[in-house]
């Protein structure tokens, strides 16, 4: 089984935080430092964001905001920017939509099985632009190839595949949309792929096999999306 990561624990992360502040409040007692908290308070807005991303990947965007939030909110408190709340409202309004329509196309896109079409011989091509699509894959020297999400959904069947060579590339791009590859158990898959706030996870129980048979080389790049590797 993948065992979580110690950075990425709740209870590491509030531990940490809860340090953070008995060391400030220790400062003030045996210095007499001022923190001044009156303008320092949007701190626990950027904090509780950073809580979240650390804590877990798949609430990154409700992180993000918060700690953007309260990064906006410092700058103002310490008339380092005058903040135009004017005309920056309705951003908080416009977050709150997107992370209700990336949660519910990244929860469809993981119940949901997609009719599969089956590849061509030149390998994965897969692009689904503000639709669904899926396609599977039996040759066994599978050469690789591309999957495209853009306010769609996409999936890809390697299960049956084998690789030439041992090794394929696929090139992946979501945007706005969500990908889903799901592989053998035996493959080790190599994750090259950027996120900008998105997620690019190995979602397998087992992600790193003992012996691996073949390896799967995920590049591309993924914004306000995610890529998960499945079984």
């Amino acid at each position: 089984m993948q065992k979580k990561s110690s950075a990425h624990n709740p209870a590491v992360c509030f531990g940490v935080v809860l340090i953070f502040v008995g060391a400030l409040f220790l400062l003030v007692n045996f210095t007499g430092f001022s923190i001044g908290f009156g303008r320092w308070w949007p701190a626990i807005l950027i904090v509780a964001g950073l809580v979240d991303l650390l804590s877990n990947r798949s609430r990154w965007f409700r992180g993000a905001g918060t700690l953007s939030l309260g990064a906006l909110f410092l700058l103002d408190t310490l008339n380092i920017w005058d903040v135009p709340w004017r005309l920056l409202w309705p951003i908080p309004i416009l977050v709150i939509g997107l992370s209700i329509i990336l949660g519910v196309a990244k929860g469809r896109a993981r119940r949901k099985e997609l009719p599969m079409e089956a590849a061509g011989l030149d390998g994965l091509d897969v692009n689904a632009t503000f639709g669904e699509r899926a396609q599977s894959v039996v040759d066994q020297n599978f050469p690789g190839g591309r999957v495209n999400a853009v306010f769609g959904q996409a999936q890809a069947d390697l299960t049956q595949a084998g690789l030439a060579n041992g090794e394929a590339t696929v090139n992946v791009s979501a945007v706005f949309g969500s990908v889903v590859i799901r592989v053998p158990a035996d493959w080790a898959v190599d994750l090259r792929a950027g996120a900008t706030f998105g997620e690019v996870a190995d979602k397998r129980p087992q992600s790193a096999p003992a012996a691996p048979n073949a390896t799967l080389i995920i590049t591309g790049s993924v914004t306000f999306g995610s890529i998960e590797i499945r079984p």
